[in-house]
């Protein structure tokens, strides 16, 4: 189906998530862990694991005897010439400090990752007739000041007239303000906006939360996310003492990141009776398309399905 002559009315721009959607993620490829070695560390190392696996924040949290998850959220959100200025303000372990030598380690690692960066099959034929049929593209990313070097590594800026990343704005997705930043930069209400992407809870959820449609990509890794988007309640329900079906508390607890409602909205819609067949029981996660692959996205972006159904 071509884009150019089949694209669905009233769509007006498209946003896209950078690694894992338009760009593969070198993470854990042969390709990197090749490159890894060449740079001298042994594949028994436990720097190489990190720095194979984690790829982003991880080699830096080795270092200090840091948490993870607060590196992560400092290199994201911060724009940094280099990678002293990157390890500035992380909260290191007592005792601990960054050498020159956990210095080059990283910034091998920046190396390694954007040389092995590849754009996925079918990236350009698909940006190419989503341009040629008059479509306005944003990226939005939750990438540090390095990783975004690859925009213009692969040629990726020839295409967006607009470049959210996380690193400058100061917050990442799915925060309301990254969508809002991107839409307002191409001048596109949210109805007229779909947002493309492979993380469930940061792209789909965030677009939904801000008015906007979705193209999930669904690539294995979030079961919890497939059930919800396919609206396959039922298989992980229980019954009630007095009969009726409800979610375990296990997963209530879990939930609410993975939805763009309350909980309570979603729990009051497993209730009901009133479907068709294949329909799922929230209107909003209609507004959802799945797929497996990149190639598949200009089918589903040319269905024409109303953007407030």
């Amino acid at each position: 189906m071509s884009i150019s002559t089949d694209i669905r009315p009233g769509l007006k721009g498209v946003l896209f998530d950078l690694y894992g959607t338009l760009v593969r993620d070198a993470a854990g490829s042969e390709e990197l862990d090749a490159k890894l070695l060449q740079a001298g560390l042994t594949p028994d190392s436990e720097e190489f694991f990190w720095l194979s696996r984690a790829v982003a924040q991880a080699p830096l949290a080795l270092a200090l005897g840091a948490d993870v998850t607060s590196v992560r959220d400092l290199h994201l959100t911060r724009r940094c010439r280099d990678v002293r200025e990157l390890a500035t303000g992380i909260p290191a372990a007592p005792g601990t400090r960054i050498t020159n030598e956990h210095l080059r380690l990283v910034e091998e690692m920046f190396d390694c990752v954007l040389d092995c960066a590849r754009l996925e099959d079918g990236a350009v034929a698909l940006l190419e007739e989503l341009k040629a049929a008059g479509v306005r593209l944003a990226l939005v990313s939750n990438v540090n000041s390095f990783m975004a070097r690859v925009v213009e590594r692969l040629g990726l800026d020839r295409w967006f007239s607009v470049t959210i990343f996380s690193c400058d704005l100061g917050v990442t997705k799915p925060s309301p303000r990254a969508f809002a930043a991107a839409l307002s930069g191409l001048g596109v209400e949210p109805s007229g906006a779909v947002m493309v992407g492979d993380s469930w809870t940061c792209d789909i959820v965030g677009a939904l939360r801000c008015g906007m449609r979705g193209v999930w990509i669904d690539r294995g890794k979030d079961p919890l996310a497939y059930l919800i988007a396919e609206g396959r309640w039922r298989a992980v329900m229980s019954v009630n003492q007095d009969g009726r079906r409800a979610l375990p508390d296990s997963l209530r607890e879990v939930l609410p990141p993975w939805l763009p409602m309350p909980l309570g909205e979603l729990e009051a819609s497993l209730t009901s009776n009133a479907l068709h067949p294949g329909e799922h029981p929230l209107p909003i996660f209609r507004r959802v398309a799945r797929v497996e692959r990149l190639t598949e996205v200009a089918a589903a972006l040319a269905i024409e399905a109303p953007m407030n159904a």
